[in-house]
């Protein structure tokens, strides 16, 4: 029987309410070492409510990825097991029991760039830190690294995975591979700036852009969920080459992606007859929504409106500097640098709290 790891990064959305000793954001004034001690002290000692890892996370992404999972677990020549990678509690199988949290590698008050690192550090050398750091320090029985879950020569491992992930696994990555092992990649982020890695994992990467939203219905929707929804259409479309000969099942992704049409290059009738052509199963007029989504002209905002964006749209206790980056983006059309919105947003959160006391 054939093992298939699939490995998924985990999400901000949270089925059950996090307490405020389990937000990341405690650990903010302390000192980088100290705060991973403190973050893992806090995580797994206290005796607080715990749920399966698998029914914690929400959102398009966790419902796509264990989608994809489910049709895995479908295939009687399959065993299969679904891990998850989350900033908070590190490395984790799905059936793992954990409280609710709030830590992430992407910006926001939660953020593990908001601690106080070591002068000089990149966001890379941060992440891999806090990453070897937080599974160092989790329950014995789980396993530390990527390597240390069981397989065989013939295992092949899925991972749906998210940019952000990318620096502080990168390394567990590449001695997987160099091991032999067999290792499939659906990361858009990671595929964008493929260049920054090792050629041994540009290898493995799927052509997975976003034009690929244009192809099938099940694949277009929020950007956030992109590399799930390409995980549950391989499960879905492609689960024959995924099983027995994932280097043609690269091969055939990266001329589906040369062959999609680019809705920014052409004028929007050329661009739905090319998408027809290829065999796009979306609506005519999801394919004029798309195309006037990628053409329309971009505003930068002023500080100023950010700022009263957020004011609008900020949920105290709620509202993370990604969330609601995602919100202006996807819902509101607008644009703001991500590091420029994560620096405003910081701004507001400290500007409430003075009021408070203000008050």
């Amino acid at each position: 029987m054939k093992k298939v790891i699939l490995v998924s990064t985990c999400t901000n959305n949270k089925t059950v309410s996090v307490s405020e000793n389990k937000k990341l954001r405690n650990c903010s004034s302390v000192i980088y070492d100290q705060a991973i001690s403190a973050w893992c002290k806090s995580l797994w000692s206290d005796k607080e409510e715990q749920v399966a890892a698998r029914t914690l996370y929400g959102g398009s992404h966790w419902g796509e990825t264990r989608k994809a999972f489910e049709k895995l677990s479908a295939q009687s020549s399959v065993s299969s097991e679904l891990w998850i990678l989350s900033a908070g509690c590190g490395l984790i199988p799905a059936d793992l029991e954990v409280p609710a949290y709030s830590a992430t590698f992407s910006s926001g008050a939660d953020g593990i760039h908001e601690l106080i690192w070591q002068p000089g550090w990149s966001p890379k050398e941060r992440a891999q830190h806090w990453w070897k750091g937080i599974n160092e320090a989790k329950p014995a029985h789980i396993p530390r690294t990527l390597s240390d879950i069981e397989s065989d020569d013939d295992t092949l491992w899925l991972f749906v995975l998210s940019k952000e992930y990318m620096p502080a696994i990168e390394q567990e990555l590449f001695e997987l591979i160099s091991s032999g092992q067999n290792i499939l990649i659906a990361s858009a982020g990671a595929y964008a700036n493929r260049q920054s890695l090792h050629p041994l994992i540009q290898a493995r990467l799927f052509s997975l852009s976003e034009k690929f939203e244009t192809y099938r219905q099940v694949l277009h929707g929020a950007k956030v969920a992109l590399n799930a929804n390409f995980a549950h259409w391989l499960t879905t479309e492609h689960m024959e080459g995924l099983l027995q000969d994932s280097d043609s099942l690269l091969s055939t992704i990266a001329k589906i992606d040369e062959s999609l049409p680019d809705p920014s290059s052409m004028d929007e009738e050329s661009f739905i007859d090319a998408t027809r052509q290829i065999g796009s199963d979306l609506p005519v007029e999801e394919l004029k929504n798309l195309w006037t989504k990628r053409n329309r002209e971009t505003v930068p905002m002023t500080d100023e409106e950010v700022m009263e964006f957020i004011d609008a749209c900020y949920e105290p206790g709620i509202s993370s500097a990604t969330q609601l980056l995602r919100k202006l983006r996807h819902e509101e059309l607008r644009s703001c640098e991500q590091k420029r919105f994560g620096a405003l947003f910081k701004l507001y959160e400290n500007r409430n709290q003075l009021s408070l006391f203000d008050e």
